[in-house]
């Protein structure tokens, strides 16, 4: 399969798998563009191969041999998985450090593993493993290793993984996962076992209101990392970041009622935050719009500890 081939399968997937990240991506310039593909497409089949697992025990395994593929990326090797191509290609061609895949890996097995979040900390462990390190691959993408820039990725990357966790509450507890802190969770007088009573509806409201809170911190610190990106690489990442939080405003909006039916943003409130975001980054970038960006990168790897 050719290197054309390939982006043209991972643009498929992102196009089937999240109209808000295809959206996006192209507002990326071309380089950029094919790599938020090839990276959602790795993303994407990580993702499908656990969470369509018959059981734990077959998770596990499929988390092994993902382990090991993703290792023999590194190597040129040939790799028969169109999406674990797709990752050799980010890592070679995209210098993406082979620590980040695998710390996303080391998410997936908390949830085979029925992890269980006692504290916010813990929690914003596993956001940094699903979402912080996309964040971090995605700068890779962008062509930014500046290390205050990676800070900011990391943060936006969590920021959309707690609202995730709030809208997919019902979802989520339906497969035998809560993310919420154990703590707070105890606070509200709920466990595993009365967790989707109907009276505990508002609880759930309470909490990813609470969650949310922390998101918004997040978001705004996530974006403030804006201005260590090329403008059409900010114009992108405002623009999913926009969508995301978006998502968040519906789940309080619609309190106790958030989780009767999933919230997502239509097309048409997509094209107004789009058109708000483009004058907002275009003010904030103004002097740079008609010069050449360029970053004095340095070679170094996140660290969540």
């Amino acid at each position: 399969m050719t290197t054309k081939k390939l982006i043209e399968l991972s643009q498929k997937d992102i196009v089937k798998g999240s109209k808000s990240f295809s959206l996006a991506s192209f507002f990326f310039n071309r380089r950029q563009r094919q790599g938020s593909w090839l990276l959602y497409s790795w993303c994407r089949y990580v993702d499908d191969q656990i969470d369509l697992a018959p059981n734990s025990q077959v998770a596990l395994i499929r988390l092994e041999d993902l382990g090991a593929m993703t290792l023999k990326s590194e190597r040129h090797e040939w790799m028969e998985i169109p999406a674990m191509r797709s990752l050799q290609l980010l890592v070679h061609e995209y210098k993406i450090p082979i620590q980040y895949p695998l710390d996303l890996l080391r998410g997936m097995r908390m949830d085979v593993e029925g992890r269980h979040y006692e504290t916010l900390q813990d929690l914003e462990d596993y956001c940094y493993c699903v979402a912080g390190v996309v964040g971090l691959m995605m700068c890779h993408v962008m062509g930014v290793s500046n290390q205050k820039a990676l800070a900011h990725a990391v943060s936006l990357g969590k920021a959309m993984q707690m609202t995730n966790i709030c809208r997919d509450i019902e979802e989520d507890y339906k497969m035998g996962r809560i993310y919420l802190p154990a703590q707070w969770l105890r606070q509200e007088g709920l466990s595993f076992e009365n967790f989707a009573l109907p009276m505990n509806r508002m609880k759930w409201f309470q909490l990813s209101y609470r969650l949310l809170l922390e998101a918004d911190q997040k978001y705004q610190t996530g974006l403030e990392g804006l201005q260590y990106l090329p403008f059409r690489a900010a114009w992108a990442v405002g623009i999913a970041a926009r969508f995301y939080s978006r998502i968040g405003y519906k789940v309080l909006a619609r309190k106790e009622l958030a989780w009767d039916q999933r919230c997502h943003v239509g097309l048409l409130e997509k094209m107004v935050l789009l058109i708000q975001t483009t004058v907002k980054i275009s003010y904030y970038f103004k002097s740079r719009l008609f010069r050449k960006w360029k970053e004095t990168p340095i070679d170094m790897t996140w660290s969540s500890s």
